[in-house]
């Protein structure tokens, strides 16, 4: 199996490009950050380089730009080559299946912030959580699951 999910920044704008065959893409690096500081305290960020084809290009040509933090899913591939030197090179990107856009333009400078525009669960969709949990209840949720408040003061999917 061949899978790799990522969850990162896009390092550089998006531009859209079209194969000699009429194939849509786009190419772009994704800063990943590490999940371990370093001597220093400091967070290191891995730049992993991502093509996305067809549909999911049009989608990051038309959503995505330098900055925006994004999730996707895709598989690893490997190229060799020889540089002008002809030394031999083994570079490695990823190939984008899917990619969800992770927040939204916050104003008109650029800055973007996570999506926090939750709204609180009903009490019977908390209790509908917990049995799943407690209990790996496969039922079906109720039907209105969430509340017109502003704040998420439960988090289903985190372990209490």
């Amino acid at each position: 199996m061949n899978s790799v999910i990522l969850k990162g920044r896009i390092v550089n704008d998006i531009e859209l490009k079209t194969t000699q065959n009429g194939i849509e893409l786009v190419s772009f690096r994704v800063a990943v950050k590490r999940k371990f500081k370093d001597k220093d305290g400091n967070y290191q960020s891995d730049f992993i380089n991502v093509i996305a084809f067809k549909g999911t290009a049009k989608f990051l040509n038309s959503y995505g730009e330098k900055g925006r933090m994004i999730l996707l899913q895709g598989s690893l591939q490997s190229k060799q080559y020889e540089d002008s030197q002809g030394k031999k090179i083994t570079a490695y990107e990823v190939i984008a299946n899917e990619i969800d856009i992770l927040d939204r333009k916050n104003d008109n400078l650029g800055r973007f912030e996570i999506d926090d525009d939750f709204k609180e669960p009903t009490p019977e969709a908390k209790q509908w959580y917990k049995d799943l949990k407690d209990n790996h209840n496969n039922s079906t949720p109720p039907p209105d699951v969430y509340t017109d408040t502003n704040e998420l003061e439960y988090d289903p999917f985190t372990e209490k």
